[in-house]
């Protein structure tokens, strides 16, 4: 519904619209504290908040950008490492990028791979050799799968070329 709602607006709406740009803080607020309260030690519904940040968290620490943005671009990494993991439509991963360009996030930027899976491997979300990524199984519908480290490497040098 979010999803739906954020397509069919500009960033110069929620800009030029108090209201509405009230309205959708408020739903999302409204969604987190559901979500929160619901899962207060962070083990179940509340791991779906991270999804991008695990990525974004070491990106926004090696390129030197802000956190939103970071985040944008580690949520296109977990949705085309979700259509390898978890069978995600590469159609939706580009609906994803489009919309997160449609609010001028970057969903790129270049980073040093090994400074950026150093920075990852020390994450609160590592178990071992894996990290637990909250990748999408469709728009709406998350799930935490642990990746291997090695598996992320991988995926990050696509990305950053």
């Amino acid at each position: 519904e979010m999803f739906s709602s954020l397509q069919q607006h500009q960033l110069v709406d929620y800009i030029q619209d108090a209201k509405l740009l009230s309205d959708i803080i408020q739903k999302n607020v409204a969604i987190k504290l559901d979500i929160v309260a619901q899962d207060v030690f962070e083990k179940k519904e509340r791991l779906f908040l991270n999804f991008g940040h695990t990525l974004g968290h070491a990106i926004e620490n090696t390129a030197l950008i802000q956190h939103g943005y970071a985040v944008a671009i580690g949520m296109r990494f977990a949705c085309q490492l979700s259509e390898k993991v978890t069978g995600f439509n590469p159609n939706q991963t580009a609906k994803i990028i489009q919309l997160l360009q449609q609010y001028q996030l970057p969903t790129s930027v270049k980073f040093d791979v090994d400074t950026v899976i150093n920075l990852v491997q020390s994450d609160k979300k590592r178990t071992g050799k894996e990290i637990r990524f909250v990748l999408l199984k469709a728009i709406g519908e998350a799930s935490v799968h642990a990746i291997p480290i090695e598996t992320i490497r991988t995926h990050l040098i696509e990305l950053s070329s």
